[in-house]
């Protein structure tokens, strides 16, 4: 996120951002750790591949549901790939 002025007027995005420095804080403070450290700021993140079904009560979910049941989804849009929870762990 890079500085708190990055956040949205938030508080979910203001605790991933205290999140990060705690992280960061923390490699700094331990050498070894510092090296198995990596922050990925995901945007949405689907169920487990194959086997986990993702939550009909999910934002993101519930907006497309909502588009392709109104008839306001194009054809000819880009595949769009999410993030599977097992692959994100």
């Amino acid at each position: 996120m890079g500085t708190p002025e990055a956040c949205v007027d938030q508080g979910y995005a203001h605790s991933k951002y205290v999140a990060e420095k705690i992280i960061e804080r923390s490699a700094a403070h331990s050498p070894g750790l510092k090296a198995t450290i990596t922050i990925i700021q995901s945007r949405q993140i689907s169920g487990a591949e194959g086997t986990s079904p993702w939550s009909t009560k999910e934002h993101m979910l519930i907006v497309v549901k909502s588009c392709v049941d109104f008839g306001l989804m194009h054809d000819g849009l880009p595949t769009v790939r999410w993030l599977p929870v097992n692959v994100a762990a």
